[in-house]
């Protein structure tokens, strides 16, 4: 397709990895015109922060990779509007916290969580995700160095906790 409006429409799936500051601060137009995306991959940008994910609007969007963006737990707020988000990665993202976490109880479709390797979650923000998430059928905790051994003894037999002892 010659002319990128005109087909951005119709694309389903989106990688836009590794954005220095200069293209972030640009993202919300740009993912502006991708609509329909089903998959989007922010994943290596660290100059992604919550100001690119506000008040964007994909009613389709399954599939978000965030890992090592910037994003806080005022994304999450963000997020919990795409209303058939199944996917989320968000390894590596520092900024995410428990409280943020306490969110996720409003997600009635995610069924995978990545939060490997965020350094701010602990036992407590599992638990909320694990208790307050019904569709959640996988759980990736690996690398974070706050949540202990005791979170798999909690952990209902439906969900797939992934964690490093």
């Amino acid at each position: 397709c010659v002319n990128i409006p005109a087909c951005a429409g119709a694309l389903t799936r989106l990688e836009l990895a590794s954005l220095d500051a200069a293209h972030s601060g640009q993202l919300r137009r740009v993912l502006s015109f991708f609509p329909n995306l089903q998959e989007l991959s922010l994943a290596g940008s660290p100059d992604v922060s919550d100001a690119a994910l506000k008040k964007l609007a994909f009613p389709k969007l399954q599939l978000l990779n965030l890992s090592s963006t910037r994003v806080t737990d005022q994304a999450i707020e963000q997020l919990m509007r795409l209303p058939v988000l199944r996917m989320l990665n968000l390894r590596g993202c520092n900024l995410v916290t428990d409280a943020g976490l306490l969110i996720f109880e409003l997600c009635h479709s995610l069924q995978e969580l990545d939060l490997s390797e965020c350094a701010c979650v602990s036992d407590r923000g599992v638990h909320a995700v694990m208790q307050g998430v019904r569709s959640l059928v996988s759980l990736n905790v690996v690398g974070c160095k706050a949540v202990s051994r005791e979170v798999l003894h909690s952990c209902p037999h439906h969900l797939h906790l992934k964690h490093s002892l």
